[in-house]
Order: structure tokens, then C-alpha cells, then sequence
């Protein structure tokens, strides 16, 4: 069966790969600047040697010597650049999908191992198109999910006629999970995308959206708009 859900894109390396040349160039003007300043240090027009605060340099040793530890005291300070830059061009983690889903659990009271909260994309389009804005739910709107689920099925399995009475969703002999996701449409009105499975192989589902072609009535879907108290465009997989 073929899983579908969320995933994250790979970060790339150029952010690091060009905060390296920016710190190379200024490795490379710094030593420009050191050649400069030697040469005229060393060299100003009647052929004395003259200093920074212009006293006369005893000899080329002493010189040589000024410039090693300008040098060591560059390179120590290259270090420190080479070390910012680098951190400074790395491109910030985005927060995941986990952490999302942990903030907003994290007042929530509920089985984690039964039911997982997934922050709704609004790129995906789905379960909701554009029009919907991400929201979040009170422990006593939680709570109405389990109310809703339990009619939902209900009214599915008396629909049923005697010769498809194979395809009732059993809630109590099997051990669905469920994702939740909720948003806010258009008018203001809070819905809440509720997706049930009963087969599942990881615990990816805790914190990507799940799915799978056919698989029967282990895997259904159903929506509620809580202002109206209303359940629709419930959903059941068919057998391939």
C-alpha cells in the first residue's frame, strides 16, 4: 500500500558554502593591507626606514619580527571570523512538524498513542484548500472529536444493508488511531479534519499526515465544523 504524507525538504549547504568565500576575501584583504603597510613602513622617499609612529626601524630583523606577530594576531582573528560567518550563513532550522504538534498539544490532555494533532499546511491544500487559516483546539473542543467519531460511525454501520454489513467499521475490536487537523474556513467557523486507520507501520503518523490506497474500511476520513456541531464528507477506503 502507498503511504503519502508531509515531508521536509533536504537544507542546502550553499548559505555555508558562501559565508566560507566572504571570509576568504576577507582573509585577502587583510593580508593586501599588511603588504601595503609593510612596504610603506619600511620605505618612504630619502631611503630612511621609518616606523608607524615614525621612528627609525634599527634593522630589517626588527621589522620581520612586527610582522610575524601581526600575522599570528591576523589569523587568530581570521579564526574568529572564518567561526562567525559560517554560523551566521547557516539558514536557521525551521521548526518541525513535531515540535509544532507539541505546541500545540502541549495543554492538551490525550492518549498521544491514539491520537496525534498535525498543524494544518496551507500550501498542501489539503484536507483544506486555501481559504482555510490554521487553528488551534481547546481541551473541551478535543473532547467533542471522540462524540462526533462515535455518531460518524454509527449512522455509517446502520446504513449499511444486510449484504454489506461486512464493511461496519468496528471501533472497539480494532485499534484505530487518529490524526486531527484543524482550521478555520472563510466565515470564521472552526473545522476539524478527522483521519482513523487501524493498520499503520511507524510512528510517522504522530507527526505527518497518513494515507493509503484502498486497504477497506481499516481506513476512513470524516470532517466536523464545530460552530454548526455538524459531521460531513465522511470517506471509506475501498477494497483493491
Amino acid at each position: 500500500m502507498l503511504q503519502w504524507g508531509l515531508t521536509e525538504q533536504p537544507t542546502s549547504a550553499a548559505s555555508r558554502l558562501s559565508a566560507s568565500f566572504r571570509s576568504d576575501g576577507i582573509l585577502f584583504s587583510i593580508i593586501c593591507y599588511l603588504q601595503h603597510q609593510q612596504t610603506t613602513w619600511a620605505s618612504v622617499p630619502g631611503g630612511h626606514n621609518i616606523s608607524p609612529h615614525r621612528r627609525k626601524a634599527p634593522n630589517v630583523a626588527s621589522n620581520f619580527k612586527m610582522t610575524v606577530r601581526s600575522v599570528i594576531s591576523i589569523l587568530t582573528f581570521f579564526v574568529f571570523l572564518t567561526t562567525s560567518f559560517v554560523a551566521c550563513g547557516q539558514a536557521p532550522n525551521k521548526k518541525s512538524t513535531d515540535e509544532t504538534h507539541q505546541k500545540q498539544s502541549s495543554s492538551l490532555s490525550f492518549d498521544t498513542s491514539k491520537t496525534a494533532i498535525i498543524e494544518f499546511n496551507k500550501k498542501s491544500r489539503y484536507p483544506f484548500d486555501s481559504t482555510f487559516k490554521a487553528a488551534t483546539l481547546t481541551q473541551s473542543e478535543l473532547q467533542l472529536v471522540d462524540t462526533f467519531l462515535l455518531a460518524c460511525v454509527t449512522d455509517y454501520n446502520n446504513s449499511l444493508d444486510k449484504e454489506h454489513k461486512q464493511w461496519s467499521i468496528d471501533l472497539k475490536n480494532r485499534n484505530y488511531r487518529k490524526q486531527l487537523i484543524v482550521a478555520t474556513n472563510k466565515d470564521g467557523q472552526k473545522e476539524i479534519w478527522v483521519n482513523c486507520f487501524c493498520r499503520v507501520d511507524n510512528d510517522k503518523w504522530k507527526t505527518r499526515m497518513f494515507g493509503v490506497e484502498d486497504g477497506g474500511n481499516c481506513y476512513f476520513s470524516f470532517k466536523i465544523n464545530l460552530t454548526t456541531k455538524k459531521y460531513f464528507d465522511l470517506g471509506v477506503n475501498g477494497v483493491g
